[in-house]
């Protein structure tokens, strides 16, 4: 019945479950739950496991191990376990263990081949997280192991496409392009249509990478006419998203038209992926909707230039839609560079919107550590609340203002005793406010557009939602099979 499942098509939602359940009816029972049969636990853990139900897994696994601690296809599963639980040490250490076992001589080929394709990726994920000297040193590890899953046994060759997703995750487009050469003329390569389809995505991917958008477009439609040929609507749903994620990257989102965005989110929607898809393709595919959604509130709202009342509800529905990708896991670095002539005046308003904010008298203006933050952070706040800078502070203000808006800053000044020049309100009328909350608002929907914008024309999914949900085939499902000590079943 394990066996039933692991090949079950898993695009088929209610067989899946089906399935699922009917294993879970058979080995959970009150008998299995406390038994000592460590067939059972690594059944129950690699089920989980393929669940993408981490927690679950890596429970049963350890209670699979303590029965017999050197089993080394418990280890490597429990491996992954710990990766899908973020925790790359323990995954890196679990996996390691597994190699140096005794019991390792008695591996086979493809066995061996598998505990390197972990240990590149775990690598690799781990180098992600940092930039120190260690993270060069993980990644070099990674690029060993997964090349050394490519050149064991006489089906190494299948890891190929991993290797090009690491290079890719690390943003070395000229060696995927160079593995892809090396590889899509190979006869193993031709013979085995799943591979030769997962390079062409990744050479698509490098293309993206590298600017290069007719090639992109190219190699992902060939990806297309293999998913519609074969009926994988999942693989029809990544590509779709990718061509969309090309075009955006290759048109600057801020020339994007809303009939535009809108056949984007119609093509989204259209393609909709079944519930067991890749939980970081998931992400990705709920953060592009997002962002576009509210791209598409805030270009409507300006295109038709909608009243003060009406605008200020559709900027609290684009604020609502482009925050969703933080809830999802993306890094929240939104920084906000706030000028003031009496920082301790500042009103509490300001502080309603989840940000960093880096707060600067305004006579601290071309300083050291103001010029730091000044390139680092793209969106300001000026608030002139008492009027009691002198005028050479002002003056030093007044070019610093110039000087970065024409840079492309997005400067917004609250300014209610209109001590600021004459000429600063003319040549900047847009961006003065009438109110704190106003700042408040308008600076923080700058700093989200900022960051979903970069999202957009990034190439890779970003740090965390790691390469291997790709390849690997662990998928997620709602499934609860055995609940963890201490929650509810």
């Amino acid at each position: 019945m394990y066996d039933q499942l692991a090949l079950r098509d898993k695009t088929d939602e209610k067989r899946y479950k089906l399935a699922a359940q009917k294993l879970k009816l058979h080995l959970q029972t009150p008998t299995t739950l406390f038994t000592e049969d460590f067939d059972v636990w690594l059944a129950m853990g690699d089920l989980h496991l393929k669940l993408a139900q981490y927690r679950q897994a890596s429970s049963c696994l350890e209670r699979a191990l303590r029965l017999r601690p050197n089993h080394i296809a418990a280890l490597v599963r429990l491996s992954y376990a710990y990766a899908g639980l973020k925790n790359l040490d323990k995954a890196i250490e679990t996996a390691h263990k597994a190699e140096t076992v005794p019991e390792q001589s008695q591996l086979s080929d493809e066995e061996r081949a598998e505990l390197y394709h972990a240990l590149g990726h775990f690598y690799i994920d781990r180098s992600l997280s940092g930039t120190n000297e260690a993270s060069v040193q993980d990644r070099e590890k990674g690029d060993h192991y997964m090349q050394l899953a490519c050149s064991t046994g006489k089906n190494g060759y299948m890891y190929a496409a991993c290797l090009a997703s690491i290079y890719n995750e690390t943003k070395r487009f000229t060696e995927t392009t160079q593995l892809f050469d090396a590889f899509i003329e190979n006869e193993k390569t031709r013979a085995d249509e799943k591979l030769e389809n997962t390079l062409y995505f990744y050479r698509a991917e490098a293309s993206i990478g590298t600017d290069r958008y007719a090639d992109a477009r190219s190699h992902l439609a060939h990806v297309e006419r293999y998913a519609r040929a074969n009926q994988d609507w999942d693989a029809l749903a990544h590509v779709r998203l990718y061509q969309i994620r090309s075009e955006l990257k290759r048109k600057n989102v801020e020339e994007l038209s809303p009939e535009e965005i809108r056949s984007h989110l119609s093509v989204l929607y259209e393609h909709e992926p079944s519930p067991y898809v890749t939980e970081s393709f998931k992400l990705d595919r709920e953060n592009v909707i997002s962002i576009l959604s509210g791209f598409y509130l805030i270009k409507q709202s300006l295109d038709e230039q909608a009243p003060q009342d009406a605008f200020d509800e559709i900027l609290a529905s684009a604020i609502y839609d482009l925050e969703k990708m933080y809830e999802r896991g993306v890094g929240r670095d939104l920084n906000l560079l706030v000028f003031a002539d009496n920082p301790g005046a500042v009103p509490g308003e300001l502080y309603k919107y989840n940000c960093t904010r880096h707060l600067f008298r305004f006579d601290e203006v071309g300083a050291d550590v103001t010029e730091r933050e000044m390139d680092h952070n793209r969106v300001w706040a000026i608030l002139a609340l008492t009027g009691e800078a002198p005028a050479s502070t002002l003056s030093a203000l007044t070019y610093t203002i110039g000087r970065f808006s024409r840079e492309g800053y997005t400067i917004y000044i609250y300014d209610p005793k209109k001590n600021l020049p004459e000429f600063v309100r003319k040549s900047l009328n847009n961006f003065f406010v009438n109110s704190i909350e106003e700042i408040a608002q308008l600076t923080y929907i700058n700093m989200l557009y900022d960051k979903a914008r970069d999202y957009l024309i990034s190439t890779r999914l970003p740090s965390g939602l790691s390469a291997i949900d790709i390849l690997s085939g662990r998928n997620s499902s709602t499934i609860d099979l055995l609940p963890i000590k201490g929650e509810a079943r």
